[in-house]
């Protein structure tokens, strides 16, 4: 089972809402060797403008993901960094894949919403690709 989200995220923003994002980043502890029942801890970055946010009702919500993985939990940090943001979502996952040969399976992505009260800024989208 491949268990990295990805290297990087794909971003499917708007006209001027393109320079809010400035960077994307997604990290597991390994990419392979999980077992039935285990764990798995993924962590993405995403470093926005300053006066950006993550709306929380876009995060994905603990359960059924496939038919092989549930979300167990999902936990956001927003810090200050240096004149922008820095959006920290720890992803735990469970696996369920009773393995019978070696295979690489991908984790499903998923859209966040970041929000700005910024005047004629009000939404950008991003979601993540395998």
């Amino acid at each position: 089972m491949r268990a990295r989200l990805a290297t990087i995220l794909s971003l499917l923003l708007a006209g001027a809402a393109q320079a809010q994002v400035r960077s994307v980043e997604v990290r597991s502890p390994r990419a392979f060797g999980y077992f039935l029942g285990d764990l798995v801890q993924a962590q993405a970055d995403i470093v926005v403008d300053a006066g950006f946010t993550i709306q929380r009702a876009s995060l994905p919500r603990p359960g059924p993901v496939a038919y092989w993985l549930d979300l167990r939990a999902v936990a956001v940090e927003e810090t200050r960094q240096g004149d922008g943001n820095r959006i920290r979502l720890r992803l735990t996952y469970q696996s369920f894949y009773a393995a019978l040969d070696a295979r690489t399976l991908e984790m499903p992505g998923f859209a966040v919403t970041l929000a700005s009260e910024a005047p004629g800024i009000s939404r950008v989208r991003a979601s993540r690709a395998a």
